[in-house]
């Protein structure tokens, strides 16, 4: 399991658990359930964007391989922070703008992301 600073439990007072609720939903043991219980609820923490960089193609996928905290991903959603630049995973005549990047957020400080995407943008 994935953790995050300490932050998290301070801002937030999370406890991550890891708890076994689902094996009994079609008869699969591995099959993991959980939850995340918080004092105080974020409004970013799930939430999914959309950016269009200066610079293009180039500049997109620069960001793409430079980032820290994002992991990049062709499937978002989760506790951590994933980007992906869809033009570089579909095909030649796509319609995507090739300097379209879609972010997921997770758990990490917002403060952290937003550095982590301006220091991959230099």
């Amino acid at each position: 399991m994935r953790m995050t600073d300490g932050r998290v439990e301070d801002e937030l007072g999370a406890d991550l658990i890891r708890h076994a609720s689902t094996n009994y939903l079609g008869g699969h043991s591995d099959v993991l359930g959980g939850m995340l219980v918080a004092k105080k609820d974020s409004a970013l923490i799930g939430t999914i964007r959309a950016l269009q960089g200066a610079g293009g193609a180039e500049a997109a996928m620069k960001i793409a391989a430079q980032v820290k905290i994002f992991t990049r991903a062709t499937s978002l959603g989760g506790t951590e922070s994933l980007l992906e630049h869809r033009a570089s995973i579909e095909w030649p005549d796509s319609k995507t703008p090739p300097n379209l990047m879609r972010v997921s957020v997770g758990m990490e400080h917002a403060d952290d992301l937003i550095e982590d995407l301006e220091q991959a943008s230099v």
